[in-house]
Order: C-alpha cells, then sequence, then structure tokens
C-alpha cells in the first residue's frame, strides 16, 4: 500500500466557502472545511476505511470518511475535517504507517495575502454606441450609450474567497470624487474557478467632456484601474486626418491596380476613388456619418455610398466601388462629405488644372501618410471590390 512520491499527484486538496467546493490547495480564511482526497495503491482491495487516518498538524488524527474504488486499480480515501486558522501540515497514514515520505503543507492566506496573490489583468473600458461596442480610451460624449469595465480575474486560490469583499467597479472624478459603483457578480462557476472575465455596463454614462477613473475594488483594496475620457463633437471632427486621395483602377482585361493620381480611362475601364482617415486623438472611438459624391460636370451631386463609420486612431478606409469608363467622362471628381461639410475631395479627370469651387473642398490639407499597414488595408479592399465586380459581371 502507498502514494505516489511526495504525494503530489496522488493527492486532491479542496475547501469550502458559501456551499463552495473549490478544488484547490489552500486554505483561506474564510474556509469552512477542508477535504482531502488520496489516491492508494497496492493492496488496497483488502484495506478499509477504518485502516486509514489523516495526522494533521495542531489537530491530530482525523478518520477516513470514505473509501472507494477508483479507477485502473486505484482507491480513494476521503477526509474532511474544519481547518485550525493556520498552515495545515499533514500525512496520510494507512495501519499507523505514512503513506508519502514527507508532510504535505497546505497555505493559510488570511484577506491581505489572498489579495496579494490575486492578479487583475487586460483592465479595459469599452464604449457602447449604437450598433456596436468599442474598447477606447476616448469617446465621444454625445455619442456613447454606455460605458462597459472588462477584466480578468486570476486567483491560484480560486475566486470564491473575492465574493466576502464584495467586489466592485467605480466611476471617479478624481482619487476621492467618487461618481458611482456597480457590484461584480460572480457565477458559481466563476467563483469556483481560478479566472473569470467579468463584465459591468457602467449605466448612466457621463454626456459631458472631461476624464474619469475606472476602477476595480474589493472593499478597501484597488485591484486595477484604467483612465477614460470624452470629448466634444467638435473636438472629434476637427481631430480627423486625411491621407492623399488614392485610385483602384480596372483594365479592360479585369486587372485592377492602385493609382496615385486618375487616368484617361479608355473603353471597358474602370476607376474609383479610395478615401483614407483617422483621428489624431489617442484610443479614440466616434462615429463618423459620412457621404461619398460624385460631382457632376452640371447638375447636382449624385450620391455613391452612405455609411457610418466607426472612426478610430487607426487607419479607416473608404471605397465606393467603381464607375465605368462613360460614367467617369461626366464628372469632375468625388468628394468624402460629413453632413454639408467637405472632408477632402479629390479629381476623376487626369488633368491637374480641373478644380471645383471652394465649397467643393479640394483644398482639404493632407495631412496624413499611407502605411505598410494601411497599403496592405488597400490592397486587400482592392481585392475585395475586385472579386465584387467579377461575381455582379462589371
Amino acid at each position: 500500500m502507498d502514494v505516489q512520491k511526495d504525494a503530489k499527484d496522488a493527492l486532491t486538496i479542496s475547501y469550502e466557502t458559501g456551499g463552495l467546493v473549490v478544488k484547490k490547495p489552500f486554505a483561506p480564511w474564510c474556509a469552512e472545511w477542508i477535504s482531502v482526497e488520496a489516491r492508494v495503491s497496492g493492496q488496497a482491495e483488502t484495506a478499509q476505511a477504518s485502516d486509514f487516518v489523516l495526522s494533521v498538524s495542531e489537530i491530530g488524527e482525523i478518520a477516513c470518511q470514505q473509501f472507494s474504488p477508483g479507477e485502473g486499480g486505484v482507491h480513494l480515501a476521503r477526509f474532511r475535517f474544519e481547518p485550525t486558522g493556520g498552515e495545515i501540515s499533514f500525512v496520510v497514514k494507512f495501519r499507523d504507517k505514512a503513506l508519502h515520505s514527507r508532510p504535505t503543507v497546505i497555505p493559510f492566506l488570511d484577506r491581505s495575502a489572498y489579495i496579494r496573490q490575486l492578479n487583475l489583468l487586460m483592465p479595459t473600458v469599452s464604449c457602447q454606441f449604437h450598433g456596436e461596442t468599442v474598447a477606447c480610451k476616448t469617446y465621444v460624449s454625445s455619442q456613447a450609450r454606455n460605458l462597459v469595465a472588462t477584466c480578468a480575474l486570476v486567483s491560484e486560490a480560486g475566486l470564491a474567497p473575492l465574493r466576502e469583499f464584495e467586489p466592485e467597479t467605480r466611476l471617479l472624478i478624481s482619487e476621492e470624487n467618487l461618481v458611482d459603483r456597480w457590484a461584480i457578480r460572480l457565477s458559481n462557476s466563476q467563483a469556483s474557478g481560478a479566472r473569470a472575465l467579468v463584465s459591468t455596463v457602467l449605466d448612466g454614462v457621463p454626456k459631458r467632456a472631461g476624464s474619469w477613473d475606472v476602477v476595480w475594488a474589493a472593499s478597501e483594496f484597488e485591484l486595477g484601474r484604467a483612465e477614460i475620457a470624452a470629448c466634444h463633437l467638435s473636438t472629434f471632427i476637427k481631430s480627423l486626418r486625411m491621407a492623399a486621395p488614392r485610385y483602384f483602377h480596372k483594365n479592360a482585361s479585369g486587372g485592377c491596380s492602385l493609382l496615385d493620381s486618375p487616368v484617361k480611362l479608355k473603353k471597358n475601364e474602370m476607376l474609383g476613388p479610395v478615401f483614407g482617415i483617422q483621428s489624431s486623438l489617442s484610443g479614440i472611438a466616434g462615429q463618423l456619418p459620412v457621404t461619398i459624391e460624385a460631382i457632376p460636370k452640371t447638375g447636382d451631386p449624385i450620391s455613391l455610398q452612405v455609411n457610418t463609420l466607426m472612426i478610430t486612431d487607426g487607419f479607416n478606409l473608404l471605397a465606393p466601388g467603381m464607375l465605368d469608363a462613360s460614367e467617369v467622362g461626366k464628372i469632375l471628381g468625388f468628394r468624402l462629405m460629413y453632413r454639408k461639410q467637405v472632408l477632402q475631395a479629390c479629381p476623376a479627370d487626369s488633368r491637374p488644372a480641373v478644380r471645383i469651387s471652394s465649397e467643393g473642398g479640394f483644398d482639404s490639407p493632407v495631412s496624413m501618410g499611407w502605411t505598410r499597414e494601411s497599403e496592405n488595408q488597400l490592397r486587400l479592399l482592392m481585392d475585395t471590390l475586385s472579386s465584387r465586380n467579377e461575381a455582379s459581371g462589371g
């Protein structure tokens, strides 16, 4: 009869708290019971529960509550006892003989020790807009519906003791000025495990410009913090930066290419603009309703695409598709509009003298260059548009 060496693989230690069983080799201050399950092999068929005891420091010998066969010729001896309020050391004995070479130690965790070993990872604040939720550091105050605070909680000792602290998410204007607080609720499956992803909807999001701290806390202990700011819509619009416009070109044989300037189209060729836009505000998330128009040589502008973009500090591409040679011949150029404001305009004619009026917006400043990443996005978009044209027989 023996237990595997040092009992590391042959002992399952768990504790009970608040009606949950947590299979972790710790004895937190809130534990109500400690359970030990020993996997024993050898001549176990002839053994009985009365042959086994658990010799526990500061308690003495604990009788085996249950002895039953397991898998692969292994038997299970189960013990259960109340914790001592400190570190626990024990040895499993069979007929007064220790079954492992040295005592097994169960560490004790008081409140402070538990918090020290608890880790909060990936603290993230996201903003809920109409139709989507985006992780950000800055949002447009008039567009936000709610904020969502998300983090990962990790504890080698299990998360059940965290319930004792009544964890919550707090929104602060400053270190001491509390705006609101929301409880963090762990499900039983989360609490009995070692890690959990938790999200809290911070309803009543501030609708004014300013900055706040989102704090994850457990009673008097701060677990993590993230900053979030809100800006006015006008600030967001002023932060927009445009890259030099590009063009998708499709030749008569169906091959597509990227152009820095328009070319005179031949029969069965196509041309379309590509606009690149992003915000200079770090970590921004904001919605931008835009319209891409074709400006005819006579008559009113023609709407080619209406869309609401989620603008971030990353690169955003817009392409309405391509027009054939006969259509391009009827227009002066293209423009990207936000409401009645021209964000950028570009000619459809290869002649550099082609201009629109000042309302047309060809004088929009180009303050953002094309990067390797944006070039890759551009080529992926070109492949997508090319595939769509082929599928539609264009």
